[in-house]
């Protein structure tokens, strides 16, 4: 029959695959060759039930379409490890979430997704001021949208949603909890699928490493910092317009620094040796480089320009 008119009436798509026929009634068909053995003959030729597979009943599958897609194959649940990206959903969410074996973002720029894969090399405020651009100015902007911040007045943001809705992403990466992954594994899988995209998208990669930058520098002046705390008189002051340590490791002062001047277009590092408890009170209303600098210089501190090799993320043309 050249495989024509039994394939007609029995559509398989792979082999062997196997008929069972009794008294010209179809009863069964299996892929699975131990299912024909003697025990199962006899059974068949004596009229007797059995089954052909162990397994459970078999669920709806075309190989034409992706697997697992509405039900295709089974469920997502099923899956031991899997990832996915694809541009902007039209849902008004974004943002990142993170469990121990799974991460996802939800409508997310580039520069939000490159920053996530390496949250475990890059402190938080770096992901404004620690990406270096070897890429061309245009592409750049493709990119980040420089010139297309949202100003909160919607007729003057038209621009900026349209940029964003044809440069967001969302990503997905879900590892089965019980190959108990690495936090640092997880983020080396988000590592060779969002580079592996971006290459074949925009022949760019992000990469870690080290450059000599101009950096605010948190440093010890001369002379301990002070440890004195506030007056009765100062305690009005304690107020939410103020940022307010009292006998605090430097550690928790730098990294509140380095928050509020993140958007700052240069680094802010902890330069600092002595890691004695300092007391310092801050205007919130004036966070800018020179009050911070002179609220320093009280207790021993100072904030300076300077060149420092630091850790940064490197976005670059592949080929490179």
């Amino acid at each position: 029959m050249e495989d024509t008119l039994l394939k007609s009436y029995f559509p398989h798509t792979g082999i062997p695959h196997q008929i069972w026929i009794r008294n010209g009634l179809f009863f069964g068909a299996s892929a699975a060759l131990e299912y024909t053995n003697t025990y199962n003959l006899h059974r068949a030729l004596n009229g007797e039930a059995f089954v052909l597979s162990n397994s459970s009943p078999p669920v709806s599958f075309n190989r034409d379409i992706p697997l697992f897609l509405d039900g295709n194959g089974g469920s997502l649940k099923d899956t031991r490890i899997r990832s996915l990206l694809s541009k902007r959903i039209n849902v008004n969410i974004g943002g990142i979430t993170r469990s121990a074996s799974n991460i996802r973002a939800y409508n997310v720029p580039f520069r939000s997704l490159i920053y996530e894969m390496y949250r475990l090399d890059i402190p938080y405020a770096g992901r404004f001021n620690r990406i270096v651009w070897e890429i061309s100015d245009s592409l750049k902007e493709e990119l980040i949208g420089t010139h297309k911040q949202k100003t909160g007045i919607y007729e003057n943001d038209l621009a900026y949603y349209q940029w964003l809705k044809e440069h967001s992403y969302c990503y997905e990466l879900a590892i089965d909890s019980s190959l108990n992954i690495s936090r640092k594994a997880l983020y080396q899988l988000m590592e060779q699928d969002i580079n592996c995209y971006f290459k074949l998208e925009k022949g760019i990669i992000a990469v870690l490493g080290k450059k000599k930058l101009p950096c605010y520098a948190i440093i010890n002046r001369d002379g301990s910092p002070s440890v004195t705390g506030f007056s009765d008189k100062e305690e009005n002051l304690k107020a939410e317009n103020y940022f307010v340590m009292e006998n605090q490791p430097i550690e928790q002062l730098t990294n509140y620094i380095i928050a509020v001047l993140a958007q700052q277009p240069y680094p802010i590092i902890d330069r600092t040796t002595a890691k004695q408890k300092v007391s310092i009170r801050l205007n919130k209303a004036n966070l800018t480089i020179p009050a911070i600098k002179q609220e320093l210089n009280k207790i021993g501190l100072d904030l300076l320009l300077q060149e420092q090799e630091i850790p940064v993320i490197i976005v670059k043309y592949a080929n490179l």
